[in-house]
């Protein structure tokens, strides 16, 4: 069961990872023709979302990995279920329904993880 966690931390983290650097590297022209902020809007609530993705990804391995601090191994997965929960919101409101399985399964490994962590 522990090498199951520790593949999918490891999944997670590198979802996380990628999705987050790929949040912060685009431009805001970019982030306005792939319709994730209007024209009007503000690029800066996708980079902080970016960014906590790439902090999460490094607290859902680091801390039970160095065993400083494991519990954050856990808080990281919750807050991975609370972004699971928001993408969700996000996608349903636009009518994106075809990411709503893949958000779902996120969600559902997040919980497993912090379960297991905790």
């Amino acid at each position: 069961m522990e090498l199951l966690i520790w593949i999918v931390q490891a999944g997670l983290a590198l979802f996380f990872l990628l999705m987050g650097i790929n949040k912060l590297r685009i431009s805001k022209q970019q982030l306005i023709a792939e319709h994730k902020i209007a024209p009007e809007g503000s690029a800066t609530p996708v980079r902080f979302i970016g960014t906590m993705e790439i902090l999460g990804s490094i607290g859902i391995v680091l801390p039970v990995w160095l065993n400083v601090l494991p519990f954050l191994t856990s808080v990281s997965a919750l807050g991975f279920c609370v972004v699971m929960v928001g993408a969700t919101a996000v996608h349903f409101k636009k009518k994106e329904y075809k990411v709503l399985p893949v958000l779902t399964i996120l969600f559902v490994l997040s919980a497993a993880v912090a379960w297991y962590r905790f």
